[in-house]
């Protein structure tokens, strides 16, 4: 089970909490539920040991930790009235804090098919209403069913994400697009390959479609890992305006990147 954690931005000079703080964060958590999550893939969907990409689905990694640290602190105070698309989303752990604790309004969770009954049996454990007799707890599950959160496999290409935007288009109602897309630890060569080239195909047409939409890449630096290239290329691409690393955990080699779309100020300096 997942238990969340009261998270708190880190300040090099912030070593220490007084006691109020301390028992500020027991109160807090105090109304959190775990969050359930099954690792297990049906004998069907077995991998053998070193298909990397399926067996890398079942596990969390430090960059879904810290990327759903980094929508916390920076991203709470939209994220009830915003739609979240994670790519690649594994177990979709980051997705469903989202959605569970951090209320987003609508949240789409995308990986590869072979793991989607994985995911579809994590939703249902965690996000099935459970019935009460007790009034306020009653309204607040009629609000928490206004909060939707779905699976849907997708294929890494402008057509894969075309087609997803117009099949989930009732849900996103005020946009062409997501508010936030966000991927963690998708891009490892000697795992992926080159998967990543194909990553950059759907982020450049969420921005295309939207250049205000927030999208964040969560990495884990690795020996022969491929994200400076990946990188290099995104920020190349036309509706890219820049790339900014918005976050850095040394102890973990964990690094957060944002793609800001193009708007017309920044088509004119680049070119």
């Amino acid at each position: 089970s997942w238990n969340p954690p009261h998270y708190h931005q880190h300040h090099d000079n912030d070593n220490n909490h007084d006691d109020n703080d301390n028992n500020n964060d027991n109160d807090n958590q105090e109304s959190f539920e775990s969050l359930i999550i099954s690792t297990l893939l049906e004998p069907d969907e077995l991998a053998p040991l070193f298909a990397g990409a399926q067996w890398a689905g079942t596990r969390v990694w430090h960059a879904a930790i810290c990327g759903i640290q980094y929508l916390q602190q920076h991203y709470a105070t939209i994220l009830p009235s915003s739609s979240l698309l994670e790519l690649g989303c594994g177990l979709g752990v980051p997705g469903m804090i989202a959605s569970k604790y951090l209320h987003a309004q609508y949240v789409l969770l995308t990986d590869q098919e072979s793991i989607m009954s994985q995911l579809s049996k994590n939703i249902h454990t965690n996000f099935t209403t459970r019935p009460t007799n007790n009034d306020n707890h009653d309204k607040s599950n009629k609000d928490k069913k206004k909060k939707i959160i779905e699976a849907a496999p997708l294929d890494w290409s402008c057509e894969g994400l075309q087609s997803l935007l117009q099949e989930k288009q009732h849900q996103l109602l005020h946009t062409k697009t997501f508010d936030i897309v966000l991927n963690c630890d998708c891009i490892y060569e000697p795992l992926y390959g080159k998967s990543w080239k194909y990553l950059i195909h759907v982020l450049e047409e969420c921005l295309r479609l939207n250049p205000n939409t927030i999208c964040l890449t969560s990495v884990e630096r690795r020996k022969g890992d491929g994200i400076d290239q990946f990188i290099t290329t995104l920020q190349s691409s036309p509706y890219i305006s820049h790339m900014e690393k918005v976050f850095q955990d040394d102890p973990y080699n964990i690094e957060i990147y944002q793609a800001h779309g193009m708007i017309e100020n920044d088509k004119r300096n680049k070119k």
